[in-house]
């Protein structure tokens, strides 16, 4: 199982320094399962404390979809607290097995903000079912909306056919994230 970045790490001051050869998620406060949306798009922040070059983008499939079921993975670069620009677009992984999915890039990441971007594509009858974490924007959480009681989830775009757009329009998403990690 592909566990989430510790959320006790991220509200400390400093990070500590990536590794080579490790992997790393968004910062959340629960690891669960969500069954996808056809074409959602979703997008979480994760702060990359150091110069690394990304290897690869995962996801893990807990549940598969119906044939032709995909799913694309990302990364956008940051805009004042929201998904900005395409950074990456990795092209997509097989919905149709269990386990975890990769998909290769060579991406070089200087410290800042990125957002780690998933979406179910394909339109398979029955879509993909994925390990998720709760809480995706722990590491931008602000003060409460009065009322308010569930965690924010992440950001999310919908109607997404093909190719992530160089600049899409996210809403922030109550709901769970697809647990996307970056590998370095």
């Amino acid at each position: 199982m592909l566990l989430p970045f510790s959320p006790s790490l991220a509200l400390k001051p400093s990070f500590p320094k990536w590794v080579t050869g490790n992997l790393y998620g968004i910062p959340a406060y629960g690891v669960t399962t969500r069954l996808l949306t056809q074409g959602e798009q979703q997008a979480a922040p994760i702060w990359v404390p150091n110069t690394v070059t990304a290897t690869s983008l995962k996801i893990e499939v807990t549940t598969i979809g119906s044939t032709g079921s995909v799913i694309r993975l990302g990364i956008y670069n940051d805009n004042l607290g929201q998904p900005g620009t395409l950074l990456v677009d990795a092209g997509t992984v097989s919905g149709t097995t269990t386990g975890v999915k990769s998909a290769t890039i060579s991406q070089v990441l200087t410290p800042g903000l990125y957002w780690l971007s998933g979406c179910q594509q394909g339109a398979p009858v029955t879509t993909t079912t994925t390990r998720s974490v709760n809480g995706g924007l722990a590491l931008m959480e602000g003060p409460r909306v009065s009322g308010e009681t569930y965690l924010r989830g992440c950001y999310s775009n919908y109607g997404i056919t093909g190719a992530f757009a160089t600049y899409a329009t996210f809403a922030l998403d109550s709901g769970d994230f697809m647990n996307v990690v970056l590998g370095i």
